[in-house]
């Protein structure tokens, strides 16, 4: 049996052929198609059933479902993968059960409303994010949606989490992201993040571009954290500062010499994030503010080397052997 998940295939074939057969057509399809990695065989016994669904037209709501999705412009690749990353899932349960209202104001029954409007077009950005490497702008959009949709306010955006990585991967004492995972997603948000949306794991590719960037004298300021986004990256790395400053305290406190450089390296960095807790970070007065003219001043060199001064003032041989190779 040929089988491309693309094309619909005919209900009567694939009805009257084995799940033996079936599986096996599905299961040499994941494999032999580029797919993200999240589509490889464990997947096909789950991507097999919703076609058993689709073909025999039962439940009538996953028919429904993915017409809708269809006719939103998704691939039927990519509304079948978001279909099995729920299907046996408690939400897949739960939506069997209930009746939700769609943003459009339809009536959604049963496994129809396992997605809306609102989540059709971030699947496309989910699917590419969850099988890509590293961090790019499928990572950065699903962060954005998350903080839409999900977080009430209560996360951080992209370009926010992306200073706020920076804070923790500069830190003196090495922090994982699962740490503070909290203050990125928003408790609330985090617990009603949908399975589909690969959040969490965005944000830690960011984290690991970050630290990788830092380690390698790279750029540690993504693109898309400049311009109009950069008092947020600002916003984001004073949390971040605040949260570390017990960490930051003791390490000045066995490296004196570096504490002014720490405060100027801090002033300029979040100076473009609120003010009210400047002194709660660098532990001293209101740093001075800016002037007129000075945010176009920051070039985007100025603040990368600024963002690795702070990471080469938190481990002071770097720094040195920085220096001496100056």
């Amino acid at each position: 049996m040929h089988y491309d998940a693309d094309l619909a295939p005919d209900p009567q074939a694939w009805l009257a052929s084995s799940v033996y057969e079936s599986g096996r057509a599905v299961r040499a399809w994941l494999v032999r198609r580029d797919l993200p990695w999240p589509c490889g065989e464990h997947m096909a016994d789950d991507w097999r059933e919703i076609e058993d669904q689709l073909a025999a037209g039962y439940p009538p709501e996953i028919g429904r479902l993915v017409g809708r999705m269809l006719d939103a412009g998704l691939s039927r690749t990519v509304a079948i993968w978001a279909l099995c990353t729920l299907a046996g899932g408690e939400i897949f349960r739960q939506h069997a059960r209930m009746t939700r209202q769609s943003p459009a104001g339809s009536r959604l029954t049963g496994l129809e409303g396992l997605f809306d409007e609102r989540d059709f077009s971030i699947l496309p950005s989910a699917f590419q994010a969850a099988g890509s490497t590293g961090f790019g702008a499928a990572h950065a959009a699903v962060i954005a949606h998350h903080q839409l949709h999900y977080a009430r306010g209560a996360s951080m955006g992209p370009a926010e989490a992306a200073g706020f990585c920076l804070g923790l991967a500069a830190s003196p004492r090495t922090m994982p992201l699962s740490e503070h995972s909290e203050h990125l997603l928003g408790k609330p948000g985090r617990a009603e993040t949908p399975a589909y949306l690969p959040v969490l794991e965005a944000c830690g590719r960011l984290f690991q571009w970050i630290s990788d960037a830092l380690f390698e004298d790279r750029d540690p300021i993504p693109d898309f954290c400049l311009g109009p986004n950069r008092e947020s990256w600002s916003r984001g790395l004073r949390r971040a500062m605040t949260i570390t400053r017990g960490d930051w305290d003791h390490h000045l406190a066995a490296y004196p010499a570096l504490r002014a450089d720490y405060a100027d390296t801090v002033d300029f960095l979040t100076v473009f994030a609120e003010r009210e807790h400047a002194s709660d970070i660098i532990g001293r007065g209101e740093p001075r503010a800016v002037s007129p003219g000075e945010e176009a001043l920051r070039a985007t060199a100025e603040m990368s080397a600024a963002a690795r001064r702070l990471f080469y003032l938190a481990h002071p041989p770097l720094l040195t052997a920085r220096t001496d190779s100056a």
